[in-house]
């Protein structure tokens, strides 16, 4: 199977590759149980692909399928690492779910057993609010997406923060967990402002009719990780330079 791929490079190289020969190859990797999957088109913000033109997703280390990248490529398709990516189940778009900056923020969502792109999320922005709300493993991560604008009101006045500097140790968990003590969790949501490389910011959102209950709420319960997480990582390091220093780690 390789000598056939090679040769099909070689075909394109010299421009004379056809879209059925191309399509053979796919046909024999998918004979030979080579994991390759595809996109008809990228939501992820920032990446394009030729109209007509498709996304490849593989382990690109398995040598086979490394010549099939490299014929993808020469016939100007894209060509991604597939435990970096997925795909929407409405419009089969490709979005990122591993980060590819210190600022990125997940174009899309897997919450209910489906997989949504930020593009048809913005279509129906409601009915993906409702899908998260209640639920502490979520954030709106969508730019476009505004709570505000869909029945919610915001809670906080300033945004929590959780990073490595001193005091940046608001805990999500911790704030769904005295909002559940209160009997305000199940319409809220949470909204991530900022993202960096140490850091991130965000803010909290519930039903409207309910910001007021939800304020005293957190006003009387815990709302922070029960260590700051720049004193766990100065612990982390201390204890790390004490083992090394008595030689228990090499």
């Amino acid at each position: 199977m390789i000598s056939r791929i090679e040769q099909l490079i070689k075909k394109t190289e010299e421009s004379s590759v056809s879209s059925e020969e191309f399509m053979e190859a796919i046909g024999l990797l998918n004979k030979h149980g080579h994991y390759l999957a595809w996109a008809p088109k990228y939501s992820e913000p920032g990446y394009s692909v030729p109209d007509g033109n498709s996304v490849f997703f593989a382990d690109w280390n398995d040598p086979i399928l490394e010549k099939f990248g490299e014929l993808a490529e020469l016939l100007e398709h894209a060509i991604e690492w597939h435990d970096e990516w997925t795909t929407c189940d409405e419009c089969g778009g490709a979005y990122r779910k591993s980060p590819d900056s210190h600022g990125w923020k997940m174009y899309g969502v897997y919450v209910e057993g489906q997989e949504s792109c930020g593009d048809c999320i913005l279509n129906d922005p409601a009915a993906y609010l409702y899908a998260i709300e209640g639920k502490s493993g979520y954030a709106i991560t969508i730019d476009g997406v505004d709570p505000a604008e869909h029945g919610y009101a915001i809670v906080n006045s300033e945004p929590f923060e959780y990073g490595v500097h001193g005091g940046q140790d608001a805990s999500p968990e911790a704030i769904f967990d005295t909002l559940g003590k209160y009997d305000v969790r199940k319409t809220a949501v949470f909204l991530i402002n900022d993202a960096s490389q140490f850091s991130l910011s965000f803010s909290l959102y519930v039903r409207e009719g309910w910001e007021d209950a939800a304020r005293e709420a957190l006003r009387k319960g815990k709302t922070t990780c029960d260590v700051d997480p720049r004193v766990a990582m100065e612990q982390g390091l201390k204890a790390a330079v004490e083992a090394t220093k008595a030689g228990s780690v090499s």
